[in-house]
């Protein structure tokens, strides 16, 4: 059985926006998204974000409420992520803001990013390349932590990429 994975807003955008989002069925995971991040993705694409396919992913919704603490630390979409995973045995969150990936990591989930899928797509052999996907991502506006972006580069053998400006 596949691992699955709760996925939050940010990733899924970042594949869409980097032209990939075929990752979401081609990896060998399944993609949980809450019902909260799906609503996220929904107002995005009306206010002209990108748009966003959720045709790899599974919809859910917990059986029991986010809580008000975790609510107020965190975006509804990184806070039902968490939320979700705690509550129905999901070891894994895939989550790119930083603040999410800490809180995520403090309860004892494994955190993966979209470097992380990108990675994973790279090793299997249903990417050629990462830098030219974070590249169109950065064009876009998405941001990476620089150390993170050369540790991946520099692992996968691709030329480092200009710094970005800030």
């Amino acid at each position: 059985m596949p691992d699955r994975i709760v996925i939050d807003t940010g990733p899924l955008i970042s594949l869409a926006a980097g032209g990939v989002p075929h990752l979401l069925r081609d990896l060998p995971h399944e993609f949980l998204v809450p019902e909260e991040v799906r609503i996220e993705i929904e107002r995005g694409e009306r206010a002209g974000r990108a748009r966003v396919d959720l045709s790899g992913v599974k919809i859910v919704e917990s059986s029991v409420p986010v809580d008000a603490v975790t609510m107020s630390l965190l975006g509804s979409g990184e806070a039902a992520v968490i939320h979700y995973a705690l509550h129905h045995e999901v070891g894994i969150v895939c989550i790119d803001e930083k603040k999410g990936r800490r809180i995520a990591r403090a309860v004892d989930l494994e955190v993966v990013g979209t470097l992380g899928l990108l990675l994973e797509a790279k090793k299997l052999g249903l990417l050629e390349a990462i830098a030219p996907i974070v590249e169109r991502l950065c064009a876009f506006g998405i941001w990476f932590d620089r150390q993170l972006l050369e540790r991946v580069l520099t692992f996968t053998k691709e030329p480092l990429l200009p710094k970005q400006d800030s």
